[in-house]
Formats: structure tokens, sequence, C-alpha cells
């Protein structure tokens, strides 16, 4: 699951650096259009993927988030590296002047003595230029421990972000498949009514002459009203459904809403082996959602440490050089220098660090009760999923055998007709049942499909990349 993930990641990062680089890409085929809303556009499911991956804002958000926690953890990482700063200043000065100040003689002989004693004198302020330039170099040498830890912490909410972009990937191609499948079964029933339309017509045309024959009331053309009003209204029903699954597709590929697609039916997929518990343990070991627990647990875990880590003592070697000039010379002439080894150590803290310790080792209680939940919530998905799509297998065997039955039936009512046993209503009503039981096997199918798709999602099987 991780190197899937980090497959998608560099695809889409170098989709995005060759697109931007026209002169360094290769000749490639080019993706269905962006066309307007009154053309047709002529898609593969799989087409349709690589243009929901370019065109989705949740992916697109998903990827940032990863790029986002990378950099955060380059940040925690910054103070393992060597640090250097570098300073200086060019300032001009002028000095106050000094209080009065009467001189002392210290043995000077007499006559010059007291002249001095008698007159009292004041320094001048003075003005002076200066420059000064300082590069100080510091590399963190022992801390317990406490930046690896930090840094392991850090590197696990990354791979969690990773794990939570997988998660995203594989919830759109849920997504993609079920409004694929709504479409194409969308369509499938508009056909269907525009066939029950029809059948209507016709029963309602043959109810009439029956009637100018004199065979049938007037009651009889008045009742064949209206299932033809209820076969219309059936008809825009449907066609209003295939307006909207079509719209919903069209925002995920990133198609303007009313742009008209031509779609194929995907793949028929491979059988299903093994058992559900099989399935369970398999999906407990990819889903996204176990993994980013997984990964949020041990960034508790080291986050844990690092607090622990946090009283013992800290060393640094610290290097630096200074150089003062003054008056008009901006550089130094002379360089001084420093060398040392400094060290930290807290001894008291208003128990910060056992607060601290306490709040850390709960994180890691909530963290595991959450990637437990993930896991038991992942296998209650995928157990309901199987259940749901040996359900729906069985209700498609169920539908197959109604169409036959009401195949057989029109059959028969046909026969009946034509050896004048039957009326011609009795086979207009087996027609109407046969496209009933066709709607139920077209409506059944789809759900075969739909809960397919709900099963590989539970499973945690990899989209296309």
């Amino acid at each position: 699951m991780r190197g899937s993930t980090f497959g998608l990641l560099w695809a889409l990062l170098l989709s995005w650096f060759w697109g931007a680089n026209p002169a360094m890409a290769e000749p490639a085929p080019d993706p269905p259009p962006l066309a307007a809303e009154e053309a047709a556009v002529h898609c593969e499911l799989e087409q349709a993927w690589y243009l929901a991956l370019a065109h989705n804002p949740r992916v697109a958000a998903a990827l940032a988030r990863v790029t986002q926690v990378h950099e955060e953890a380059e940040v925690v990482a910054a103070p393992a590296r060597p640090q250097a700063t570098l300073t200086g200043f060019r300032e001009q000065t002028r000095t106050t002047p000094g209080p009065p100040i009467v001189l002392s003689t210290f043995g000077m002989r007499p006559g010059v003595a007291g002249v001095l004693e008698e007159r009292p004198f004041q320094t001048e302020g003075f003005e002076y230029g200066s420059s000064q330039v300082q590069l100080e170099v510091r590399q963190l040498l022992f801390d317990g421990g406490q930046l690896a830890a930090r840094i392991a912490s850090a590197r696990a909410q990354e791979e969690r972000a990773q794990a939570l972009l997988g998660s995203v990937v594989r919830d759109l191609r849920r997504d993609l498949e079920e409004a694929w499948s709504e479409v194409l079964q969308a369509r499938s029933r508009m056909e269907l009514a525009h066939e029950a339309e029809v059948l209507a017509r016709e029963q309602r045309r043959m109810t009439e002459v029956r009637f100018q024959e004199g065979t049938a009331a007037r009651a009889d053309v008045v009742f064949a009203q209206v299932p033809v009003a209820q076969a219309e209204l059936d008809r825009v029903r449907v066609e209003s459904s295939v307006a909207t699954a079509q719209a919903t597709l069209n925002r995920l590929l990133g198609l303007p809403l009313g742009t008209t697609l031509v779609l194929s039916e995907p793949l028929a997929p491979s059988p299903r082996s093994g058992t559900v518990e099989e399935a369970e343990e398999s999906a407990r070991r990819v889903r996204p959602e176990v993994l980013g627990a997984r990964a949020a647990l041990e960034s508790a875990r080291m986050g844990l440490q690092a607090v622990r880590s946090g009283s013992d003592p800290e060393f640094y070697a610290v290097g630096s050089g200074n150089g003062v000039s003054y008056e008009k010379d901006l550089l130094p002439g002379d360089v001084g220098w420093r060398v040392a080894l400094e060290a930290r150590w807290v001894l008291l803290d208003g128990n910060l660090t056992t607060h601290e310790v306490r709040r850390a080792q709960a994180r890691v209680l909530e963290a595991e009760a959450e990637w437990r939940e993930a896991g038991d919530s992942v296998a209650l998905e995928v157990r309901q999923a199987w259940l749901a799509h040996q359900a729906a297998g069985r209700a498609l065997s169920s539908a197959r055998v109604e169409v036959e039955k009401a195949a057989e039936a029109l059959a028969m009512a046909e026969g009946r007709y034509r050896s004048g046993v039957a009326v011609f209503l009795e086979g207009s009503q087996a027609r109407v049942d046969l496209l009933a039981a066709r709607a139920n096997l077209v409506a059944a199918r789809y759900a075969v499909e739909r809960a397919r798709i709900r099963l590989d999602w539970a499973q945690g099987l990899e989209p296309p990349q």
C-alpha cells in the first residue's frame, strides 16, 4: 500500500512537471477533451479514471497535505543540522559629555598641584564610527534522543498523510465506478421505458379498434389511456434520472455538467476466491484507514519518547569569530574567535515534564484505541460488503429465472392468441410482465456490479496507477 501510494504521488508530480515543461515532454495520446455541452465524449472507464485523477480537487488537496506534512518533518529535523548565523553592522556614535571631575595631584610639585586642584575638568563628547562582523556556528551533539524521537514522530505523520492520500484515491475510484454504473443502468432503464410506452400505445390502439368493431366497451378505451399516461410519466422520470446520473459523473471527471458521454460497459471482474475471514485479514493489512491509524500510533509513541528525553542534558559545539573596525574601515583588520562546548540541563521545571509525559501517555492510549477501532471497522465493512455481494448474486439469479418465466408466458399467450383461445390483451399483459422482469434483471445486474465495487473498496484493492 505504501509503495503504491508513493508511486501514485510521484506519477502525479511528474505529470505536473512534464506538463509545465512542454519542451521536455514527449508526445503522448491526448486525453478525452473537455467538450462543450452539446458535444459527445467517447470515454472508456480507465480513460475516465485518469481524467478524474487530474481534475478532482480532493486528490489535489490530499497531495498538498502530503507536501505540507513532509515540509513540517523537515522543519522538525532542522535543529539536528549545523546552524550558522552571520551578523554585522556599521554605526556612527557620538557620546554625551561626562560629569565634572577634579584631578588628583598624586605627588606632583606643589605649585602645579595647587593650580590643578582648584580647577575642575569636564570631559567632552566625541564622535566615532565602527563596524563589526560576527559568524557563529552551532551543532547539536547530544540531547538524550529527544530530537531523534521528534523527527521519527514527524515522519510517522508523513506516512499517515500518505495513507490518507491513498484513501482519497480509493474513494474517488469507488465513486467513479458507482457513478459509471448508475449512468449505464439509467440508460438501460430508459430503453425499457421507451419499449413500455410503445407497448402501452399499441394496447390502446388495439382497444380502440375492438371498440370500433363492437367487441369492446367504451370503458375499455378509457382504461387503456391509463397505462399510456403512466408509461409517459415513467419515461420522463427515467430521462431525468439519466441526466442526474450523467451530471454526477461529469462532476467527477471535471467536465461541464451537461456534457453527453458515450460510455462502454466495463470488463467483467475476475471471480471471487477465498473466504470472508481471509478478506478481512487482508483488508486489515492494506486499508489506508488502518495504515493511517497505525502511523498515528507510532507518532504518538515517538512523541512520548521525545517528552521523556526532554529533561536530559544537551550538549552543543559552538564556534564563533568576530572582528571590529573603527572610523572609515568597513572590514575588520583583525579577527577574534571563540570555541566552546556548551551544556544545558534543566534541573527544575515546575513539574512541566511530568505533566507532558502523562499527556503523551494518554495520547498513546487514545491512538491505540483508534487503531483497534479502525481495524474492527474495516473488518465489519468487508463482511457486510461480502454478504451484500452474495445476496446481490442470488437476486440476479432469481431475476434471470423471472425473465425466463415471463418469456415463456408470453410465448404461451401468443400461441393461445394465434389459436383463437385468448384475447389480444392477454398477450399484451404478458409483454408488460416481460418488460417488468427485464427491468428487474437490469436492476439486479447493476446491483451486483455496485456490490462488487463496494467489496473491492472494502478489501482495499488498489485502483489502476
